[in-house]
């Protein structure tokens, strides 16, 4: 839990979509904390998978981004990526 030591103005903010809420209202105080609840949207999505496993992920998934892009309607496309240097790289 926050002291009395720590700086003043001090503010945290904890988002997710998947969190439970309770252990992190309990551990900063629950006199102290403000939980805002906003209700989620979920969307339909396809899911694609490679047929077997790929030696190198970055690169098979910017292959099948682009091969998305020229063979199908427009949309969005999220890509799941193990790290932030992967992100970054990509």
């Amino acid at each position: 839990a926050l002291d009395q030591d720590d700086p003043p103005g001090l503010r945290v903010v904890v988002m997710s979509a998947t969190i439970h809420a309770a252990p992190f209202v309990n551990f900063f105080g629950s006199k102290e904390v403000k939980l805002i609840q906003v209700p989620g949207r979920q969307h339909a999505v396809q899911v694609f998978y490679t047929p077997s496993p790929e030696p190198d992920v970055l690169e098979a998934a910017l292959v099948a981004v682009l091969q998305l892009h020229v063979s199908r309607p427009p949309g969005d496309v999220l890509v799941f990526l193990p790290g932030q240097d992967d992100i970054d790289n990509l």
